[in-house]
């Protein structure tokens, strides 16, 4: 079972940053041709139930996880992505020195498109 990444959004944020960071989500896994799935927190309302009972984290969109079949493990929020997006730019050096710092393709090398 190939990885994917699992995007719970909203269709009515409630605000213009919260449209935003979702489109921005989207966009990068689009971009960096990541296997995705959006999932709507109105209709998939029982997918919602579990995916924030893994986060610990209602109310807030976008949630990130990767699903790899049975397992599913929360990533982060807009934030975290962000960060994870930024810290591809970081030179391999740095990286290396701080292993503790995870760049956005290390996080999601296993949701690569084929």
């Amino acid at each position: 079972m190939s990885h994917k990444a699992l995007i719970l959004v909203t269709p009515s944020p409630p605000t213009i940053a919260t449209e935003n960071g979702q489109r921005r989500v989207i966009t990068w896994m689009q971009t960096k041709k990541i296997r995705y799935q959006e999932v709507d927190a109105i209709d998939e309302k029982d997918v919602r139930k579990e995916l924030t009972a893994i986060s610990g984290v209602t109310g807030n969109y976008p949630q990130v996880f990767i699903t790899d079949g049975e397992e599913t493990t929360y990533v982060g929020d807009y934030e975290k992505i962000e960060s994870l997006v930024e810290l591809d730019d970081v030179d391999e050096e740095i990286l290396a020195k701080n292993p503790d710092l995870k760049t956005f393709k290390m996080v999601f090398a296993d949701c690569k498109e084929e």
